[in-house]
């Protein structure tokens, strides 16, 4: 038998519920079940870095990129772009004396290719590789994750 009140399963043999106190004479045959409280569904949110760890792993994903643009702006021959805008810059040299044609085109060119591989190209990679591999983090961000 099972109470009309707490719904639990009683003796038999008893007047009263065990549990509740309440009457059992007319106990119906199918158990009562209470209610499930209803739970809100709320997507899982994990704790986040802080931003101690998100500037280490910035400083460590600039230092790879910055290690991986030298590796490729060496591997494609673009040293001369480097230099030639280190002069230009720093030593405030005239663009006609830089290349031999002394032309501004003749300097501009390695100095954009250069560029453009160190600042666009290289990050770009570097970010839509690792965090579209399996691990879904860069090294930055995987080395400094919340534990």
């Amino acid at each position: 038998m099972y109470c009309p009140k707490c719904g639990k399963e009683t003796d038999t043999s008893g007047q009263f519920c065990q549990w509740c106190g309440a009457p059992i004479e007319a106990a119906p045959a199918v158990p009562v079940v209470p209610a499930a409280e209803e739970v809100e569904e709320t997507p899982d949110v994990g704790v986040y870095a802080g931003l101690g760890r998100r500037f280490v792993a910035f400083i460590v994903d600039f230092i790879l990129i910055v290690i991986f643009g030298i590796i490729a702006v060496s591997f494609f021959n673009q040293v001369n772009g480097i230099m030639y805008l280190y002069y230009i810059v720093a030593l405030h040299a005239p663009i006609a004396s830089l290349t031999t044609a002394g032309t501004p085109a003749a300097a501009l060119t390695p100095i954009v290719a250069a560029l453009g591989l160190f600042v666009v190209v290289v990050p770009w990679l570097y970010y839509a590789g690792f965090e579209s591999s399996r691990g879904q983090a860069t090294p930055g961000k995987s080395s400094c994750a919340s534990k």
